[in-house]
């Protein structure tokens, strides 16, 4: 099998042609990586902006032009700017840095210039917000649709029940677990700028800030 990035999550896909569905699953499509591992050694291959991929017989491919005919039908013309890597690895993919740094390829570091806040001196070290697992992918972070609080949103990524910590950097009064519609559910406990919480695995986590 090989594994496919998809929003939130992952995906598992065969890589062989025993049955019909196999045989016509020709292309699969995936977001910022597919890998193939076995339980001591894996490759990934990371791309950032390219979503068909196929893994055949040892052989990984990646589509990088499309040429349907609608809803654009000039769209394999002109030119096309993208950025792929491969990452070999130890053990399976939930236990390297593929999905890290795959965020990293989709998300290059940015500088930008920021005024000096009231003292004129900025911490050595700041996060807005950080976490303690790696396997909880912190993926938005934004104002409330109808409110002025926060919401963060990240999910797990590595299949697996997890105890996390989220460390804010800034000041916070109260944090709640929230569903997809930003409704309050459940109060999280908060701990010196630490919010703790458990999700289970592949779950879609919300949090709802108030400042």
């Amino acid at each position: 099998k090989a594994t496919y990035d998809i929003q939130f999550g992952s995906i598992e896909r065969n890589t062989h042609e025993n049955t019909s569905w196999d045989e016509a699953q020709f292309e699969v499509c995936a977001h910022k990586y597919v890998d193939v591992s076995d339980g001591g050694f894996g490759v990934t291959l990371m791309n950032d902006c390219k979503y068909g991929h196929d893994v055949q017989d040892g052989v990984m491919r990646l589509t990088l032009l499309k040429c349907a005919t609608y809803p654009n039908p000039d769209s394999d013309k002109g030119n096309h700017k993208f950025t792929y890597s491969i990452y070999a690895h130890e053990n399976r993919v939930y236990d390297s840095e593929a999905i890290a740094l795959a965020y990293d390829l989709n998300n290059p570091m940015r500088a930008q210039k920021i005024e000096e806040n009231e003292n004129g001196v900025l911490p050595d070290v700041y996060s807005l917000i950080s976490c303690d697992k790696k396997n909880f992918i912190v993926e938005t972070i934004k104002r409330a649709e109808n409110s002025e609080t926060i919401i963060v949103r990240g999910y797990e990524c590595n299949n697996k029940q997890t105890n996390v910590a989220l460390n804010i950097g800034f000041l916070i009064k109260k944090a709640y677990a929230c569903n997809l519609l930003e409704e309050k559910e459940n109060e999280l406990f908060i701990e010196n700028g630490k919010i703790s919480f458990k999700v289970k695995p592949f779950e879609i986590y919300s949090i709802l800030i108030e400042m």
